[in-house]
C-alpha cells in the first residue's frame, strides 16, 4: 500500500510532462548523432604552416634568448674590492674656509646646493672667522666639520687659500666598489646595515647616485647626512634588464619595479610587440616622469 502510495506521488507522469520527457530525449539523441557525424559534415582544410614558420622560428629564438639573459643580465661586471680601489686619497692643504668659493666647497664632499647655501649664509653674516661661525651654517654636519677642522686655517691669505682647489679632496669612498669592510669604517655603519647595502646594490645592479644610500633599509636620515660627504661614485657600471626579453617575475625582482607595473609592461609588448626605446615606458603612460628617472638607467633593448 505504501508503495502505491509512493508511486502515485514520484514516479506517476501526466500527459504533458511525458510529451517534455519524450523531446529531451528526442533533442539529446540528435545531439548524439551530429556529434559523431561532424567529421563528415565540415572537412577541415590541412593548415600550411610554411608562411609562418620564419615567425615560428623567430619566437623560438626569442625564448632562448630570454632564457640566457636570464642568467646573463645580472652578472655584474666585477668590482675590486680592495681598500686601494675603494678609496680615492690625495692630500689635504689647510685652508681658509672664508676664501673658499663653490666649487672648492664641492670638492670638500658637500653637493651643489649645500655648497651655496654655506656661501651665502658667509656672504650674509660678513664672513667665517672661527669654527663655531661654522657651526651656525645648518647644511654643515658635525662629522663634516670635525673632518675639516684640522685643515682649517683662517689666517691664511685670499692667494693662498685659493690655491687649494687643485689638490682639496679627502678620502671618500667608492660606493659601487666598496665592500662591507669598507662601509663599517663609515661612522654609523655596522655590519647588518653595511651587508644591506651590498644586498641592495646587487638587486639594484649598481649604483647611480649617491642618494640611493639612503634608500637601504635601517639608514637613517642623520646617518645618511653625517656619510654622504664620504662617499663618490666612479666609473659606473649597471647591470641592466632587456626590456624586450625579460619575464614578469624577473622585471618585478627588481626593487624599483612592482609586480603591477612588470604585467603591464609585459602585457603591452605581447599586444604591440617590441620597444622600440626605453622611452616608450614614459611615452606610453606605463610609468610616470619620476617612476622612468629611476628605472631607466636599468633597463635596456639593446
Amino acid at each position: 500500500m505504501r508503495f502505491d502510495k509512493f508511486k502515485q506521488a514520484f514516479l506517476s507522469y501526466s500527459y504533458t510532462e511525458r510529451r517534455a520527457i519524450r523531446g529531451l530525449l528526442i533533442i539529446v539523441a540528435a545531439l548524439i548523432v551530429f556529434n559523431a557525424l561532424m567529421p563528415w559534415l565540415v572537412r577541415l582544410k590541412k593548415w600550411n604552416q610554411a608562411p609562418y614558420q620564419a615567425l615560428m622560428d623567430s619566437l623560438q629564438y626569442a625564448s632562448t634568448m630570454a632564457d640566457s639573459l636570464r642568467y646573463a643580465k645580472k652578472k655584474y661586471k666585477p668590482y675590486q674590492s680592495s681598500q686601494a680601489s675603494s678609496y680615492r686619497k690625495q692630500q689635504i692643504k689647510r685652508f681658509n674656509p672664508d676664501t673658499l668659493d663653490a666649487q672648492a666647497w664641492q670638492l670638500l664632499g658637500l653637493s651643489e646646493k649645500q655648497s651655496l647655501a654655506v656661501i651665502s649664509y658667509r656672504n650674509r653674516k660678513g664672513g667665517f672667522r672661527s669654527m663655531s661661525d661654522l657651526q651656525q651654517v645648518r647644511v654643515l654636519s658635525d662629522y663634516f666639520l670635525q673632518r675639516i677642522a684640522p685643515y682649517v686655517d683662517f689666517a691664511l691669505d685670499t692667494v693662498r687659500s685659493n690655491t687649494v682647489l687643485q689638490t682639496i679632496v679627502e678620502m671618500r669612498l667608492d660606493i659601487n666598489r666598496a665592500g662591507i669592510e669598507d662601509w663599517e669604517k663609515l661612522p654609523g655603519i655596522g655590519t647588518k646595515l653595511a651587508q644591506r647595502i651590498i644586498r641592495f646594490k646587487e638587486k639594484l645592479g649598481g649604483f647611480h647616485r649617491i642618494s640611493q644610500i639612503s634608500e637601504v633599509w635601517g639608514m637613517s636620515f642623520e646617518t645618511y647626512q653625517r656619510i654622504a660627504p664620504s662617499l663618490m661614485i666612479g666609473d659606473i657600471e649597471l647591470a641592466q634588464i632587456h626590456l624586450n626579453y625579460a619575464s614578469t617575475s624577473e622585471l618585478s625582482a627588481h626593487p624599483y619595479i612592482d609586480f603591477s607595473l612588470a604585467s603591464s609592461i609585459v602585457s603591452q609588448r605581447n599586444a604591440y610587440g617590441f620597444f622600440k626605446q626605453v622611452q616608450d615606458l614614459r611615452h606610453l603612460g606605463l610609468v610616470d616622469s619620476e617612476q622612468y628617472d629611476k628605472i631607466a638607467p636599468y633597463l635596456t633593448i639593446k
